[in-house]
Formats: structure tokens, sequence, C-alpha cells
């Protein structure tokens, strides 16, 4: 069954991210990610920056390339067919990078999406997103990345 339908259990994982350590910021997002499997969790969001933490100064540094470093996860989501959403800083092709909401799904490709109302300070640091919604991918629920007002 995909992840996504049927009985939907809901978890949010919370831990306090080392500065700009994305290795051990993984370590704790498996750990909870694990947990969560293990009480029939399906869907597990983890807070905006959360790979990173909330370090806009070194985010440039520490932008996403590409998903590859998200395999771990990748890994996880199919062994408990689940929906992990991750939050990480993204390179985009020019200019500063964007703060990100990874969403991995068992056995699909990875999809990040864009923040695309900066709080105000961000934009000093990041980039706002563009248009593609998750509603395109996800059309029965939808997520924000932290607050997303909406104009």
């Amino acid at each position: 069954m995909n992840s996504i339908q049927g009985r939907l259990r809901i978890a949010a994982g919370q831990f306090a991210p080392a500065r700009g350590c994305i290795n051990e910021n993984m370590r704790y997002h498996e750990m909870l990610i694990e947990s969560a499997a293990s009480a029939g969790v399906n869907l597990i969001f983890f807070p905006e920056l959360s790979l990173t933490g909330y370090e806009p100064e070194m985010a440039a540094d520490l932008a996403l390339h590409d998903e590859s470093c998200l395999s771990p996860l990748q890994v996880l989501s199919d062994r408990y067919d689940m929906t992990i959403i991750v939050g990480a800083p993204l390179r985009v092709k020019e200019g500063k990078p964007a703060i990100g909401a990874c969403v991995i799904s068992s056995k699909q490709p990875v999809f990040c999406y864009r923040k695309m109302y900066l709080h105000p300070g961000e934009s000093d640091y990041f980039s706002a997103g563009e248009g593609l919604a998750l509603a395109r991918h996800f059309p029965s629920w939808g997520v924000n990345v932290l607050l997303e007002p909406h104009p």
C-alpha cells in the first residue's frame, strides 16, 4: 500500500539539531523515523531546515546540490512504507539557496518544495520558491513550510 493511502498515522519529528552538521542530524532523523515506524506511523514531518538547523548564515555552504544525501531516508521510507518530510536548504541554479521541504515517499522519486513566502530577514539569505506546490503531487493534502503566510 502507498504510504499516503489507507489509514493515516502522522508524527512530528522534533529534536535540537546540531548546528550545520548534516550527518549528525541525519542520525537523529533516522532514530525518530525508526521510533515512528514502531508506532505504525506512515507520515512523519520534521521542522524547517531540520537537516542543518536553522542557520541562515551557513545556508549557502550547506545547501543540498541534489537528493543523494537523502538516500538513507529513502531506504527507511521504502522499508516502512512511510512518507518522510525533512527540511534543508536547497541549491538553486542562480542566487541564494531556497528553504526546502523534501518529500520522500516509498518507491517514489524525491520531491522538494521550495518555500515561497519568506519571513522578514529570510530574503537576506534565501530565495523564494516559485509556483510548484505539493498539491500537484498530493492533491488530497498539502504542506506548508513552517508558517507559509499567503498574501
